[in-house]
């Protein structure tokens, strides 16, 4: 091989190797506006996000205040780590929870948080002109499997219902009745 040739391949080689790294760089390191959000609602940073809950078992109604803004910045791949992030922070709820009330409350902000994910997914299918899988499996599937589990989040609404006061028991009603119209059906 001649000294030309040999300069080719070194440079060709040269070029992959950089753009290999640059590449993984930019994966490994790269954080979009909706991840940065998301860090917030970690482990270790939930407890300072979160410090003006009257209680320490709202996480999931302090992740609300932001949901919109995440998911407008959201790309794709961020749905799946803020779907991740809403099931976290309901796990968390639940853990905390002592009462029957406090447990039913974070199913209820668990599914007030999915209601607002799938009407964001609404809009997005409106604004393309495509189908993908968005419109075939994600929000006709999630959306039944969700008003199935809410049917039983209802029963235990019910149960509990008559031991509080009537003001209480009626704003909890409302919310249990947005919920209900946003995935579409209504208790028989």
């Amino acid at each position: 091989m001649n000294k030309q040739t040999l300069n080719k391949i070194n440079s060709f080689l040269s070029i992959i190797g950089i753009t290999g790294l640059l590449l993984y760089g930019y994966f490994k390191f790269h954080t979009t506006q909706s991840e940065k959000a998301l860090i917030l609602y970690s482990d270790d940073a939930l407890k300072m996000t979160c410090p003006n809950s009257p209680q320490p078992t709202r996480y999931q109604e302090c992740f609300r205040s932001q949901i919109g803004k995440i998911l407008g910045e959201a790309t794709p791949t961020d749905l799946i780590s803020i779907i991740e992030t809403i099931n976290d922070l309901k796990e968390k709820d639940l853990f905390l929870s002592d009462s029957d009330e406090e447990k039913f409350l974070a199913e209820l902000f668990y599914y007030e948080n999915w209601s607002i994910v799938l009407d964001y997914s609404k809009t997005v299918n409106l604004k393309r002109d495509s189908i993908t899988f968005l419109d075939i499996f994600f929000i006709p599937v999630v959306k039944k499997k969700m008003a199935q589990d809410f049917f039983e989040l209802q029963d235990s609404f019910e149960v509990f219902k008559k031991r509080m006061p009537a003001s209480i028991s009626d704003a909890y009603k409302t919310r249990v009745n947005l919920v209900n119209k946003k995935l579409g059906k209504t208790k028989k």
